[in-house]
């Protein structure tokens, strides 16, 4: 336990981490020096109490690009004090620890700057953590289209239930795994068929076929699949005969 002796000044370069926090807490405002302690000290929590008392974004920048992985609590706080969007973006794409930009991008209040994290893809996390902040459908849309990484264009992707916005995406995402995930979440049968005339994606296509079980959607595609070898037009016409028949359908030759 510290003994406090009354009318006593706390000391910076006390061996005790209290006393050196209640030091700089009574007597330190430079924002230099509170930088210089934040990554100098070598308890955390010392480093800490400095740096929630600096107001400067780009010094508060600096220390959690500066801090070593050691120092992560000084790294997170200097994260906390950033309220400006520009600086908080900033750090997601300079900082290497998948802490703070993850942190950064919990604190981002702009949704245009949070689909931007989720599409520039630095790490998984990150681009997770701002995924999971997007409520904008056309800002989802544009992670599904656009984002670096396909775990993240897929998570995107499960967080859209609109079948107009699906259609879209099935229709033209040069992803066919994005594409075959967006068919399983439709259900109208006359955007099913759109969708096969729209991506010339073989496997695409055959995914919308066999979610459709609407005889007069079939029979319509067949007016618009004209080529009597077209493997897809093969697996229309047996989807016709199982839905007019009510039994299997008939293998393609």
């Amino acid at each position: 336990m510290l003994l406090v002796v009354p009318g006593c000044k706390p000391r910076l370069d006390s061996t005790n981490p209290e006393e050196r926090m209640r030091a700089i807490a009574q007597q330190v405002d430079d924002t230099a020096q509170l930088e210089k302690i934040a990554l100098s000290d070598p308890d955390a929590h010392v480093g800490v109490t400095a740096v929630q008392k600096i107001k400067d974004p780009q010094t508060l920048v600096r220390i959690a690009l500066a801090a070593e992985p050691k120092q992560g609590l000084v790294c997170l706080a200097a994260v906390q004090q950033i309220e400006d969007d520009d600086t908080l973006l900033q750090l997601t794409t300079t900082s290497n620890f998948a802490e703070v930009t993850s942190l950064a991008t919990e604190r981002l209040k702009d949704e245009r700057k949070i689909c931007a994290v989720a599409c520039a893809g630095r790490d998984a996390v990150t681009s997770s953590t701002a995924v999971d902040r997007l409520k904008d459908k056309g800002l989802l849309l544009k992670v599904v289209q656009t984002a670096e990484q396909q775990l993240i264009r897929s998570a995107a992707l499960d967080r859209i239930k609109d079948e107009e916005t699906l259609e879209k995406i099935a229709s033209t995402n040069d992803d066919p795994v994005i594409a075959i995930s967006a068919i399983t979440g439709i259900t109208n049968q006359k955007a099913l068929a759109r969708v096969i005339a729209a991506n010339r994606n073989d496997s695409v296509r055959a995914s919308a076929v066999v979610s459709i079980t609407d005889p007069a959607v079939l029979e319509s595609l067949l007016e618009v699949l004209t080529d009597p070898d077209d493997m897809t037009r093969m697996m229309v016409e047996n989807r016709l005969h199982e839905a007019r028949s009510g039994g299997s359908p008939t293998p393609s030759e």
